[in-house]
Parts: structure tokens; sequence; C-alpha cells
């Protein structure tokens, strides 16, 4: 589906180093969910948290690189990785795939965001007024239906194939998954996850 995308910059006015994103969003929108987490000290790119504790929010100004008009989100992130590649020193990419260190702040991020009661209540909030909008259901409903058009899933075939014929990249994710289950902490948070998952769904079949 097509949005009215653009790539912006948070640029250190000081040292002229930048986090480069892209959003369908209103600049105000994505900068202040920006400022937001950087107020907490949960951004996901630890080097652009470091730099803001350090410096302070004056420090720190938004910029748009470039308004894109009404395209496709593959469009978008090709863009944004040209401008990254070129001015995102505060990015923590490798290869348009976040560093381990960026998924691990936004999943230490995430837990703490769901287990406030409180976000939880305004996330239905807005899913719900979201499902009231027939305009949204219809687009959420074309985007379901995209794969059942033979050209769009041929497309997708491909495009999957082509990721996994990268060697390289096969064996960042093998050493990442590796990793991953090496760490004991992070096997007892996911077999405490299984146990929560399965609890609840045992609960809800005794109720059928």
């Amino acid at each position: 589906m097509k949005r009215h995308f653009h790539v912006y910059a948070i640029v250190n006015s000081l040292t002229f180093d930048a986090y480069v994103g892209y959003s369908w969003q209103s600049p105000g929108q994505r900068l202040s969910k920006h400022v937001t987490e950087l107020m907490q000290g949960t951004h996901h790119a630890s080097k652009l948290q470091e730099a803001w504790n350090r410096l302070g929010a004056k420090c720190f100004h938004f910029t748009i690189l470039a308004e894109l008009g009404n395209v496709d989100r593959k469009k978008a992130m090709m863009v944004e990785e040209i401008f990254i590649n070129r001015f995102g020193t505060y990015n923590e990419m490798i290869d348009g795939q976040w560093s381990d260190a960026m998924r691990n702040n936004r999943g230490t991020h995430s837990s703490r965001y769901w287990a406030n009661p409180e976000h939880r209540r305004n996330h239905a909030r807005k899913v719900k007024a979201a499902w009231d909008d027939p305009e949204r259901r219809e687009n959420y409903a074309n985007r379901r239906s995209r794969y059942a058009d033979p050209e769009q899933k041929t497309k997708h075939s491909e495009h999957m194939k082509a990721l996994w014929a990268d060697p390289e990249r096969r064996e960042r994710l093998e050493a990442r998954r590796a990793a991953r289950w090496s760490d004991p902490e992070a096997k007892a948070r996911q077999s405490e996850k299984m146990r929560a998952y399965h609890a609840a769904r045992r609960e809800r079949l005794s109720d059928v």
C-alpha cells in the first residue's frame, strides 16, 4: 500500500552526526515519539541516546531530508538506506538490518511498554478506533488479500529467494540465533513466554 512517505534526520548541531529514518506520520508525530523515548532513556539507537544524555535536547534538531510523495514502503526504505549510508552516523544498521544492540534496546523498551496497564488500555482504544473507520478497515482487507494475487506472490517469493541466496546473510542469521540460544537468560525468557502462552491457551479451551 502506498502512503505519503518522507525521510528525516535528527541532527546533532555540534558534531553534525545524525540519526536517519523514514515515516508516513507527520513530522511532528514522528519527532514527538523519538523525543519521548529519548527523554525516557529508552531509544533503540544507543549512540543517539548516549549523545542526547550527554548534550541535552538543545543540541539536536529535526529536519526533512526528502519528501517522497505517495510510494510503497519498500521504495521508502531504499531511499532511507541511501541517506543512512551518507549521514546516519547514529544509526546502527548492517545491510539494512538493525544491529543486535538496537534490537535488544527495542525489546527492552517493548517489554516495559506492554507491562504498563495504561499503555495497553491506550493501545486497545486506538485499535478499536481504527476498526471503527471503514476506510482503514478496507485498506487492511486489501493488504491481507494482496498475496491472493499470483503476481504479488511471485514477487514476494523471488525476493525471499534472493535474500536466502546470500551466504553472508545466512551466516549472520545463524550466528545471531546461536548466540541468542546460548544465553541462559534468553532461554529462560522464552520458556516463560511459552509457559504463559500455553496456560492462557488451555484456559481459553476450557471455556469452550
